[in-house]
């Protein structure tokens, strides 16, 4: 039931973020350029990560150019609060999206707040998250 709740929890508020997008940007949506990816290893090669909070790594990405840089999670060796401390982690990189497997409320509810788009449901390795990112598959 929990768990149930978390992903619809997750699934409205990202309908309320693209709706919001859609609103006042006069009707498509932009994809972010610069955005974050959790990652099992800090190259564009390593597989997503599908835990946001426990995250071993989160690569930074701008889509245009490709240049990345690899940062260290921090919620790998936590055994609470492992997804409001990656989520803090990110909100101060300045990116505007983040993809990954799954994600929290908790989590979801501070990106949100800080005006950045998650996208869930990502797998495979980094590069071809962003391969399919940049064709809006996300």
């Amino acid at each position: 039931m929990k768990k149930k709740t978390f992903k619809l929890a997750r699934i409205l508020l990202l309908i309320l973020s693209l709706s919001s997008a859609i609103l006042f940007s006069g009707c498509s949506f932009v994809y972010p350029s610069y955005i974050a990816i959790s990652s099992t290893g800090d190259t564009l090669d390593s597989e997503v990560d599908p835990n946001f909070g426990k995250a071993k790594w989160f690569i930074l990405v701008n889509t245009e150019t490709m240049e990345f840089e690899a940062i260290e999670g921090v919620g790998d060796n936590l055994t609470s609060g492992a997804g409001k401390a990656a989520a803090e982690l990110i909100v101060n990189t300045g990116v505007k999206g983040v993809l990954t497997g799954e994600m929290g409320g908790n989590s979801a509810s501070i990106l949100s707040a800080a005006g950045i788009y998650v996208f869930t449901g990502v797998s495979g390795t980094v590069s071809y998250a962003i391969e399919q990112y940049k064709l809006g598959k996300y």
